[in-house]
């Protein structure tokens, strides 16, 4: 077996020979096996520097505790149903529709919209109060949520 030193010295001595014997043909052989060589320790020096460091097991549970504390799933917030039939989050009271409203339609265009978001009414457009999908809900001013539902 040769070691990775003899197989550059080797790898030297056929390229200086392939130079002082003119052999065409050898130098082309010798520079491109000199090439990949290089090659191969660029790509082995990156795949080396960007590995992720291995965690212990106790590392890896206290990262996931870590992680899950953090940064909780929204979606699974506990909620209820108020008395006019609209969910509402347990953990502050906020309207499920409102903030949905806000987070996914208002954020996103809010150069559609010129006043303040509280101004505005929440429309359910099939009409039922639990769907709370975004594309089931429409930003309103009040008098067109009025006009929506015939009150005007």
């Amino acid at each position: 077996m040769i070691k990775k030193s003899q197989g550059y010295l080797i790898m030297v001595f056929l390229f200086f020979w392939a130079i002082m014997s003119e052999s065409l043909m050898l130098l082309i052989i010798s520079t491109n096996i000199l090439f990949l060589v290089i090659f191969w320790k660029i790509i082995n020096y990156f795949v080396k520097t960007n590995q992720k460091e291995k965690l212990s097991p106790l590392q890896e549970s206290n990262l996931e505790r870590y992680c899950r504390n953090a940064y909780p799933k929204r979606k699974y917030r506990k909620t209820y149903i108020d008395k006019q039939g609209y969910k509402r989050y347990k953990d502050n009271g906020r309207l499920v529709h409102r903030e949905t409203a806000y987070n996914q339609i208002y954020i996103k265009d809010i150069g559609k919209y010129p006043l303040r978001f509280r101004e505005y009414d929440i429309h359910h457009i099939d009409g039922n109060k639990l769907n709370n999908k975004s594309k089931n809900l429409q930003i309103l001013t009040r008098e067109q949520h009025k006009q929506v539902h015939g009150i005007l």
